[in-house]
């Protein structure tokens, strides 16, 4: 069996990202409309109504935002921390039935898929991001990360994928007002290029082989400056691309690139 993840949608705008392997499916957040979700799993070849479970990291509106939707059409269990749930109560009725809790340092076993969460620094309740392993092959959700510390980083580290927090430029945040750059910066918002970039140097040199650039901020980032800040960060810790490492970006509004960790394994 080979392990697939796809990023359906990344960004402020709403994050979801796809899963599977063998006969075992799953979503990470939920933070488009029920419809949007449902078409981009078409549009991979993949079917809402076969997801497994749904993970949730935090309950800001564009990591839940179809969830009541999803919850209330299909019979997906859905798995996040109590006090994540509470947050996500206090907005609508979820079935007890569909309710699933998983605590950081928690492990718990869907499918084919054992899922480990893992506490990280941002402005919500209980944040947590996940491992995810299957088959031999592992892969992290590792987003909405406000610092650089070693209780996360060491549970992703040797993940063959990570799909890793890169949200804002430095430069691109210096014109933008006072409460933005404060909360970007705070310790509980989010990584900058260069934060991302030290972070990468380690996790490859512990094993990643596939990065996915991801979350990254429509006003203070672009694409092309993230890849470059990291691509050279990396090269000059004496890590190549297309030979340590394969690099992509989280699409904002669509479907990314699938990365298939068998690939990566056999090469």
């Amino acid at each position: 069996m080979q392990m697939m993840i796809c990023p359906l949608f990344s960004g402020s705008s709403g994050n979801c990202t796809y899963v599977s392997c063998g006969r075992t499916s799953i979503l990470v957040d939920a933070g488009k409309n029920e419809r949007q979700i449902a078409d981009a799993l078409l549009s991979i070849g993949a079917d809402a109504k076969r997801i497994s479970a749904i993970l949730i990291t935090h309950e800001h509106t564009d990591h839940i935002r179809a969830l009541h939707g999803l919850a209330k059409k299909y019979s997906i269990p859905i798995y996040t921390t109590y006090k994540t749930w509470g947050a996500i109560l206090s907005r609508g009725v979820i079935p007890e039935r569909r309710r699933k809790e998983i605590e950081p340092g928690q492990t718990v076993s869907i499918g084919c898929m054992k899922v480990t969460a893992f506490a990280i620094p941002h402005d919500t309740l209980n944040p947590v991001g996940y491992r995810i392993e299957a088959d031999g092959h592992s892969c992290a959700i590792a987003t909405d990360i406000g610092a650089v510390l070693h209780s996360w980083l060491d549970v992703v580290k040797g993940s063959e994928a990570v799909l890793m927090e890169c949200s804002y430029d430095e430069e691109m945040l210096t014109d933008k007002p006072d409460y933005y750059r404060e909360r970007m910066r705070s310790g509980v918002g989010h990584l900058s290029n260069t934060q991302c970039a030290a972070v990468l140097v380690d996790l490859v040199h512990a094993g990643t082989k596939q990065i996915c650039l991801a979350h990254m901020s429509a006003q203070s980032n672009e694409p092309a400056k993230a890849s470059r800040i990291v691509c050279e960060t990396l090269n000059a810790a004496g890590l190549e691309a297309g030979k340590d490492y394969e690099l992509s970006v989280a699409e904002r509004d669509r479907p990314s690139r699938k990365i298939f960790l068998e690939e990566v394994a056999n090469q």
